[in-house]
């Protein structure tokens, strides 16, 4: 059976490359092209991105992933599709991603069942009445939530941004995954230019997340499935404003999902560009269940120099316990192209007050599964070859 999975998933690997290849002849690369796509028009983005980390937690091993990306858009009269195509190498057990599970959001997006790394189908939709910044009006089918709210010029992508999650979404949002949804918004609405809203509708369940006792990750087939006894709807509106100085945003989302770490919350978040370098402020608070993420404070700096960018950013995470638990985590980057189309990005993350399973075999609090709170660091470098 798992010969069997490997085999369909290099076969659909290698269909995506020929794919691409057929098409690179008369094809826009993504990279290359800065303005907006004409009807008849397509384009063709791909990104290899490899992460490499270690911590000074000696029961750790050093961590070297990577996951390729290809996404495919054409454009037609009024309206268009996008697709995206993903793979990611698997995660060992005793990692550093697995150890600190929000460390690095670029790990472990496309698992199959058994846990493993694989290829996947992770966005395929239409979209229609785009404007001049580029922005669609209206979505409608499998896409990554967590791009439709929330967001933020400069701390919103794994790939080129922080790589701790943390520092990518408001934690106290619990965001399905890729997920068949729908969003409409107007960044102008009733003719103010400033003044917008945003409205989204979604699955709980995504494409990996779990619908079964056995904690196992959905097939396509369970996307179209309603009737699954735990399934709800996640749904959120936001409004939005929006000057040359900064962008801000206020929302409120809820899930019915049985997979939800809480049913309704609320969150904003403002962008502020100046001369000193763009400044990124977030806050959320969610109706939590036990041991769930309550309170979240985050900030955000990033700045050109030396021809690169460096970022820092700094969360505050509290949880719903006995114990009012508050885990703070610090990220700093720096991210350089050094050839064209390919970047380095040496990093270092800071954690306090994160709880962790003890994973020395060897030791009594592995046997009785015991929780320690620690301190860590995490060194690590990541590569993006962009095409």
């Amino acid at each position: 059976m798992t010969v069997n999975f490997i085999n369909k998933s290099a076969r659909f690997t290698y269909t995506c490359v020929l794919l691409t290849c057929l098409l690179q002849a008369s094809t826009v690369w993504a990279s290359d092209k800065d303005e907006l796509l004409k009807p008849g028009e397509h384009a063709v983005g791909a990104v290899l991105t490899t992460t490499y980390q270690v911590d000074n937690q000696p029961l750790d091993d050093t961590e070297f992933l990577y996951s390729l990306d290809l996404d495919l858009t054409l454009q037609f009269n009024g309206w268009g599709a996008y697709g995206w195509v993903e793979y990611a190498k698997s995660t060992g057990a005793n990692s550093v991603s697995n150890r600190f599970e929000n460390t690095n959001a670029d790990a472990g997006t496309a698992v199959h069942n058994q846990g493993g790394g694989r290829a996947q189908l992770s966005e395929f939709y239409l979209y229609g009445n785009t404007d001049r910044e580029g922005n669609h009006g209206w979505k409608l089918g499998l896409t990554e939530v967590t791009t439709l709210v929330d967001t933020s010029a400069l701390a919103n992508d794994e790939v080129s941004q922080f790589l701790s999650l943390e520092l990518i979404n408001n934690m106290t949002i619990s965001f399905p995954d890729y997920a068949l949804a729908a969003m409409v918004q107007d960044m102008s609405w009733n003719g103010y230019e400033d003044f917008g809203y945003r409205l989204v509708v979604s699955s709980s369940h995504g494409v990996q997340n779990s619908t079964n006792e056995n904690d196992q990750t959905q097939s396509y087939p369970d996307l179209f499935d309603v009737s699954a006894h735990d399934k709800g709807v996640f749904g959120a509106g936001e409004l939005l404003f929006t000057t040359k100085a900064y962008e801000a945003n206020v929302g409120y989302w809820n899930n019915s999902g049985s997979n939800a770490s809480a049913n309704w919350g609320l969150y904003s978040g403002v962008d502020y560009f100046a001369d000193v370098g763009s400044f990124n402020l977030r806050y959320g608070w969610a109706s939590a269940d036990d041991g769930e993420a309550e309170q979240f404070y985050s900030i955000a700096y990033e700045r050109d120099i030396a021809g690169g960018t460096l970022a820092g950013g700094l969360t505050l995470t509290r949880f719903n316990q006995a114990d009012d638990s508050l885990v703070r985590h610090f990220e700093v980057y720096y991210r350089k192209e050094l050839l064209n189309n390919v970047y380095i990005s040496p990093m270092v993350q800071w954690a306090s007050g994160m709880k962790l399973g003890d994973l020395d075999v060897n030791s009594d609090a592995d046997e009785s599964n015991d929780l320690v709170e620690t301190n860590y660091w995490l060194f690590g470098l990541r590569l993006e070859f962009w095409l």
